[in-house]
């Protein structure tokens, strides 16, 4: 992957500002197209600072152009501190526990303004069994939580649904949709968040976090947020989340380099280590560190870095963060995909193969593998077995207990894919329901057996369908997934499947 000329003088110019020389007069590039340098550092989340840094370089058409975009982030920004009063105002300082992650406490801890920082919304951390009670409370003043119609996660247009209650993005996710001021610009959103992101999602380590909040005036708003020590926990969590989403950007390395140049001596090592591997996010910290020495160059010791303990895979990314920050989003979600196909592979293959030549007992339970299917309203937990049948491959897949009782909710896919991951995936066989008493599959049906509070679904594919033109002995990788129908109204998206299914949290090596 090969970067511009554009985006290497974006990042000469972030290291430059990194650095402190960040002053106009500091900074000379010749022969640059600055209208796309300024495209991209709007992109990446840094233009305040970038424009601050090179405005004396452009031509006064350009200068008219885009000191009229920072003028409006200037406003912009004022608006939302605005927000941020009247919403605490009418939450009380003593009545919840809440705090403010990132956006303007964050700017003015690092930077010592709130004019810094680009951002957009307004993050409310708060345990989940005050979400209701806040919600109700912001709609007394006129926001609103809104969906887009065709796509849920597209809110910005007129074709939106009101939502009367608070909603989860997706099942067990960490923050509800975006709340709108129904008067305001449709540009500042309130998100209400009940822990954060995949990597702190204990309620006991999620009260340490809350409970660590301090007071901070903001030019004459007091504004409840994370400690000095937990803000450096949240940005680096922050940044490993958008790593893992596809959309890293190059504000969250920016911050994180600030906050340790402003914060952390070598005598600090020691407590981030400590904490982080109990709170046991060593591999955030591993990776994000490696990648902000990739980035700056050597800040922190190598020993230092390695004395995170490494509690999840350790992913390879094959490029370094300069290169990946500039990639696409469907890039780099490739690149994860395929990471977490190979630790499957390592984990897997070799514990599940074909058996041949034996009779099938659907009830012998040690004979059953484990998976589960994330849906918006509950996790499926589904055991199956596979075996190789004259010239067949059998999926027995066992309902019992919540999963038998939702069994005739949703139709199911078996997903066949590609080692290599080079394509999303090669074969589909969607399980369709007929009458709630067999499934059909391709103008086939399927056996379904079914016992006291359980049943077997029995699926056949010949192995020729399957293999196509995919060469003998091939491995292959398969997830079922629910084909989710539409809830609320509006249809789920999910984050790296194709097609619209709702994948099991695990993919599975079998050896055809």
């Amino acid at each position: 992957m090969v970067i511009t000329n554009d985006e290497e003088v974006l990042l000469s110019i972030l290291r430059k500002i990194a650095r402190g020389e960040n002053k106009s007069s500091e900074i000379e590039i010749d022969n640059i197209n600055w209208n796309i340098v300024l495209s991209l550092s709007v992109k990446q989340g840094i233009f305040p600072l970038v424009f601050k840094a090179v405005y004396h370089s452009l031509s006064i058409n350009l200068l008219e152009e885009w000191e009229t975009k920072y003028k409006s982030h200037i406003e912009k920004i004022d608006r939302m501190l605005h927000i941020i009063r009247q919403v605490l105002d009418k939450l009380g300082n003593d009545r919840f526990s809440f705090l403010i992650m990132k956006g303007l406490p964050l700017s003015f801890l690092l930077y010592g303004d709130i004019y810094s920082r680009q951002t957009s919304d307004i993050d409310i951390l708060l345990f989940e069994k005050d979400i209701p009670i806040v919600y109700e409370l912001l709609g007394e003043f006129g926001y609103r939580s809104v969906v887009g119609v065709e796509n849920p996660y597209e809110n910005s247009s007129k074709d939106v649904l009101d939502l009367p209650f608070p909603l989860l993005k997706a099942f067990d996710h960490h923050e509800c949709f975006e709340l709108f001021s129904r008067s305001d610009h449709h540009d500042i959103s309130i998100e209400l968040q009940r822990f954060l992101h995949e990597e702190i999602r204990d309620l006991k380590i999620l009260e340490t976090f809350i409970a660590s909040r301090i007071p901070i005036t903001v030019n004459g708003v007091c504004i409840p947020t994370f400690d000095v020590f937990h803000t450096f926990f949240c940005l680096c969590e922050n940044a490993y989340n958008d790593m893992l989403e596809g959309t890293p950007k190059l504000r969250s390395y920016l911050d994180i380099f600030v906050y340790i140049k402003k914060y952390i001596n070598p005598k600090s090592w020691d407590s981030v280590i400590t904490k982080s591997n109990q709170y046991k996010l060593g591999h955030v910290f591993h990776l994000i560190l490696h990648q902000i020495n990739d980035l700056f160059g050597t800040i922190i010791k190598k020993s230092i870095v390695e004395s995170f303990m490494l509690v999840k895979p350790k992913w390879n990314w094959g490029e370094p963060i300069d290169k990946l920050v500039f990639a696409s989003d469907i890039e780099i979600k490739n690149r994860y995909k395929r990471q977490v196909i190979n630790y499957c592979i390592d984990k897997e293959l070799g514990n599940i193969q074909f058996i041949q030549n034996e009779e099938t007992n659907v009830n012998a339970i040690d004979n059953y593998h484990y998976a589960s299917v994330l849906t918006p309203k509950f996790k499926l937990r589904l055991r199956y077995l596979i075996k190789k049948e004259n010239d067949n491959i059998c999926f027995y897949i066992y309902f019992e207990n919540v999963s038998n009782q939702f069994m005739y909710n949703y139709n199911f896919a078996i997903i066949f894919m590609d080692i290599t991951y080079s394509e999303n995936y090669w074969k589909s066989i969607e399980l369709i329901w007929d009458d709630k008493i067999r499934y059909k599959t391709n103008k086939r049906e399927v056996s379904v057996l079914h016992l006291q509070n359980t049943s077997v679904m029995k699926v056949e594919i010949p192995i020729d369908e399957v293999m196509e033109t995919k060469s003998p002995r091939q491995i292959a990788l398969f997830r079922f997934s629910i084909i989710e129908n539409p809830f609320y109204n509006v249809k789920y998206y999910w984050d790296i499947s194709p097609g619209g299914f709702a994948f099991t949290n695990s993919c599975i090596a079998i050896s055809l």
